[in-house]
């Protein structure tokens, strides 16, 4: 019985119509995609220039952009020089009349602070060895300042040589140490660079060297705000 249902079946003309239609469909479905394809392979190639052929610029009346050579020209340009004559001299004659003061701090104190009653010199000395006093130092290191006491240990013609009272010292080293300064490096300095102001702030022509520690790693400084009264003077204050 089941051979032939099976047989009915297959023979019969519905069954065949059936298959026609899937047959059909498939193909169409296929045709579809391949002409999709084949329109968006289309549409690419047209886009994306090939990179062998060069795109051709239109000219459009002579009015289009020529583009531009990379490689230098063979000659460089013709620059065109000005007559030293011809340059204006404006801000030249101006910075030749103008007078530009001396950066003279008990003026600008006077003139931008008010403060024209300050004294040139404060007179402070002349030391004996074994006096005491006090030194406002700073450690150039972090940029601190501090104060210590300190002793006149030696002195010569053009120097005095105090000593923080904490700090251990050998004097026969210190005494070498200043002649040579007094000797050697102080008339060589002067016949290189010229005098320095003397008697000076204090009005004593000795010249000040403090031995103390905790002032940074440095040797020795030197800073000419210390030649001005501490009232002028905005570091000092």
């Amino acid at each position: 019985m089941e051979n032939e249902e099976n047989k009915s079946f297959l023979t019969s003309p519905v069954t065949w119509i059936v298959l026609a239609l899937v047959f059909l469909c498939c193909c169409a479905i296929t045709l579809g995609l391949l002409g999709v394809s084949y329109f968006s392979l289309g549409n690419r190639a047209t886009q994306i220039p090939s990179i062998e052929t060069p795109v051709e610029t239109p000219v459009d009346n002579g009015s289009s952009i020529t583009p531009q050579s990379c490689t230098a020209p063979s000659t460089p340009p013709k620059l065109d020089r000005v007559a030293v004559d011809q340059i204006p001299t404006d801000t030249l004659t101006t910075m030749e009349d103008t007078n530009v003061p001396v950066a003279d701090l008990r003026d600008l104190a006077c003139r931008l602070e008010a403060k024209c009653s300050v004294p040139q010199t404060l007179p402070s000395g002349p030391y004996t060895v074994g006096q005491k006093t006090s030194f406002w130092v700073s450690n150039t290191d972090n940029a601190q300042s501090f104060k210590v006491n300190a002793t006149l240990q030696y002195e010569t013609d053009h120097a005095y040589f105090w000593v923080e009272d904490t700090v251990q010292y050998d004097q026969g080293e210190a005494k070498k140490l200043i002649d040579t300064f007094e000797n050697k490096i102080y008339p060589t300095d002067r016949e290189f660079f010229g005098s320095e102001w003397t008697p000076g702030v204090d009005r004593d022509p000795h010249i000040y060297v403090l031995y103390a520690h905790g002032i940074g790693s440095i040797y020795s400084w030197f800073s000419p705000v210390l030649q001005c009264s501490r009232d002028v003077c905005l570091q000092c204050r």
